[in-house]
């Protein structure tokens, strides 16, 4: 069972430095999120996940090189159980997030209220489905 204190291991994924440091400031002030480690882009982030093991990534969907919907195609090849989440500043990137399964996606315009809140909501789905399995 997902422990109560147990707190949500987070990877924040953009290629905007300043869109990362806000993303990781904000998440880093709620006790129930940790933010694990970041990365640039795509390939960077692929190098990551398996050495980090988040619970949920965040990425941007735009970003030069691989673009964070084929990065999420990649991460799922690899691991059914990470969290997608994609801030984006493109409303047009909703529909084709949820071609990899992803678990969310928000605008970036609205991440600081929406992203802990849907962080924490995550948490307690997860807890809720493993208290089921018993």
């Amino acid at each position: 069972m997902w422990p109560a204190n147990k707190k949500i291991r987070v990877m924040v994924i953009d290629d905007s430095i300043l869109a990362r440091k806000l993303i990781v400031d904000g998440l880093s002030r709620s006790p129930r999120i940790e933010v694990v480690g970041t990365a640039f882009n795509a390939q960077d982030a692929m190098s990551k996940v398996a050495q980090l093991r988040p619970d949920v990534i965040t990425s941007d969907v735009e970003m030069p090189g691989m673009d964070g919907i084929t990065l999420g195609k990649g991460i799922r090849k690899r691991s059914d159980t990470v969290r997608i989440v994609y801030l984006t500043a493109h409303e047009s990137y909703a529909f084709p997030s949820y071609s990899v399964r992803a678990d969310g996606y928000i605008l970036k315009a609205d991440y600081r209220k929406q992203l802990p809140e849907f962080l924490t909501r995550i948490l307690e789905e997860e807890r809720e489905r493993q208290t089921e399995d018993f």
